[in-house]
């Protein structure tokens, strides 16, 4: 790789437009005081290579590479590999959050674009030269520093640094490994001998005696491992087994310990009389519900109350959804104009970020335009439309593109802020119009369940007759308060005798503990 020319701006120390002409040049030397540029010149080519600077330890670090009070930092390096020329042309440019971005980036050859992002100039470059960045960094840019170490050390010192900027001590590592595995083998080889020594002085009888018996075992052990889960699970139905005899045994131990309780016949007759009171309560009940029923009967012949009140709720319903419905449908119409009001803005918004793309496109245009331009030479054919140039044409510096670029930023903003509110307002008034179909739908179900009804005063008239009734129209109102007087009489009833059965209960369980075995 041979340089030709470098031209830097924003880069370090070189805050304006700089030229370094290397055409010719076949050994040449950077001398200046501390401070003047000469590592910023070497920082410029590798950064125009690979994308990063070498003195910062860090490849993704290259923010402190723009100039102070500069917005961005722009390297151009023209170099020849073999017989043909390249141009790679890098450009840093700081962001929002205080950052930087190297997306700018692009490597021609013989007017043709080769590589159009920074990380495929990165890759193209390791396949043009053979060495990746940290390879570069070491053989061919020396880190400043060790140069001059490497000068005063000892020939033995020298060497060590030598291996380590080369990378050379691998083979150092790769020796010791190999060292290594080959004692292991030695020691392995050793041991398998000793045991084939064991088994030279063994007969052909003896070896296939021994081989049947490995068969044999083979077959046992395939044997075993077949049977191993039945025997495992039969084990585990012994031990369950097992427990449950243990279990049944001393049940049996109690149920030897039991004695007739004192008392027993008298229990039994208190339970025959307990259950003749249960069953003439139970038929007390039967006629009082009977009872109960015909008063029902009676009841329902004036009419449904629940069915009158769902109807009188059904009106209310009406009216609070017919309410519901005009307060939505006044929504929806808001919503509405909300959302033209936002989908004029949206328009305006996008009309905006078209014109500033423009903008952009048509900046990045000239300062190509421009780029291009600094090359021309007078009688020399134009590399883009190949004519001869009678004349170089005037430069004009064209317009800065990071104030388009911040312009069409802030439009893009404003044009999400503006797409924000109108989506949140297309969502709204979808809301409201969707609150409307629901209470119409709503209200409509109603109508159609009330279409058959009375007015809510009737409905109310009739409810009063109902629960108000004439003695007339309840000719079975005793029989059903009869039922019910019944019912409670044998609830009474039925909770006494379980109360004295569970008495009795516990009694005899008492005597049967306390008796002797």
């Amino acid at each position: 790789m041979r340089p030709i020319r470098l031209e830097l701006e924003g880069f370090t120390a070189f805050r304006e437009y700089t030229v370094l002409d290397f055409e010719g040049a076949e050994l040449f030397v950077l001398t200046g005081p501390t401070g003047s540029g000469k590592s910023s010149i070497i920082d410029a080519i590798t950064f125009a290579l690979y994308g990063s600077v070498p003195r910062y330890q860090n490849p993704n670090l290259v923010y402190p590479v723009i100039s102070q009070g500069k917005v961005e930092a722009r390297v151009r390096f023209d170099f020849a590999i073999a017989d043909r020329v390249y141009t790679a042309v890098r450009v840093v440019r700081k962001t929002a959050r205080g950052g930087a971005t190297t997306k700018e980036a692009r490597l021609e050859t013989d007017g043709r674009l080769i590589a159009g992002s920074a990380d495929d100039i990165s890759r193209k470059m390791r396949e043009l030269i053979g060495l990746n960045f940290e390879q570069f960094t070491t053989c061919v840019v020396l880190p400043q520093g060790d140069f001059a170490r490497f000068l005063h050390e000892k020939p033995a010192q020298r060497q060590d640094l030598l291996t380590k900027l080369l990378g050379i001590d691998i083979y150092e590592k790769m020796g010791n490994l190999a060292r290594s595995r080959e004692s292991v083998a030695k020691q392995k080889a050793q041991l398998h001998q000793e045991e084939l020594e064991q088994f030279r002085s063994a007969t052909k009888a003896a070896k296939k005696e021994a081989a049947s018996k490995v068969e044999a075992l083979e077959k046992l052990k395939a044997a075993i491992e077949t049977t191993e889960p039945e025997l495992e699970r039969l084990d585990k139905e012994v031990e369950a087994k097992q427990a449950e005899a243990i279990r049944l045994e001393a049940e049996a131990e109690l149920l030897k310990s039991l004695r007739i309780p004192r008392g027993l016949t008298e229990l039994a007759g208190t339970i025959e009389e307990a259950r003749t009171d249960d069953d003439r309560a139970r038929k007390a009940r039967g006629e009082a519900d009977d009872a109960l029923r015909r008063s029902e009967t009676a009841r329902a012949k004036l009419g449904d109350p629940a069915g009158l009140n769902e109807m009188l709720r059904a009106h209310e319903d009406h009216k609070e959804r017919s309410h519901e419905l005009e307060a939505a449908r006044r929504d929806a119409d808001s919503a509405q104009s909300r959302l033209q009001e936002h989908e004029s803005s949206h328009a305006e918004s996008e009309a905006r970020l078209a014109k500033a793309r423009a903008t952009v496109d048509t900046a990045r245009r000239k300062l190509a335009a421009h780029d291009l331009a600094t090359h021309l030479e007078a009688g020399k054919p134009c590399p883009v439309c190949q004519r001869v140039l009678a004349e170089v044409p005037a430069l004009t510096l064209p317009p800065a593109l990071s104030k388009a670029e911040k312009d069409l930023e802030r439009v893009e903003k404003a044009r999400k802020k503006a797409d924000r509110s109108f989506r949140d307002a297309e969502k709204k008034a979808t809301l409201a119009h969707e609150r409307v179909r629901s209470l119409a739908s709503e209200l409509e179900a109603i109508e159609r369940h009330l279409s058959k009804a009375s007015e809510p005063a009737a409905i109310q008239t009739e409810l009063l007759e109902i629960e108000n009734p004439r003695p007339r129209s309840l000719p079975r109102a005793k029989p059903a308060a009869l039922g019910k007087t019944m019912r409670r009489a044998l609830t009474k009833k039925s909770s006494a005798c379980r109360t004295k059965r569970r008495a009795r209960g516990n009694a005899s369980r008492k005597r049967a503990t306390e008796s002797p075995s």
